[in-house]
């Protein structure tokens, strides 16, 4: 981000960005949770999306995604 005289404004940059990690965090909190909650009945998660309806961004999980762990 910019001030009106071009110069760039960090404290703001740093703030969006903070926004940003702070929902990163929230999404891979539930995906655990999910994961944890499956593993305890039984199951395995193998690959999850999540959408978020507001901004559009796509978190993804598994199958070629980055983080992907390899299955015992």
């Amino acid at each position: 981000m910019k001030n009106a005289e071009g110069y760039p404004v960090p404290t703001e940059q740093e703030a969006i960005g903070n926004l940003t990690k702070e929902q990163n965090c929230y999404v891979r909190q539930i995906a655990v949770h999910i994961k944890e909650m499956l593993s305890f009945l039984g199951f395995e998660l193998l690959e999850i999306q999540i959408l978020d309806k507001k901004s559009r961004k796509k978190y993804h999980w598994g199958g070629k995604a980055v983080g992907h762990q390899k299955r015992k």
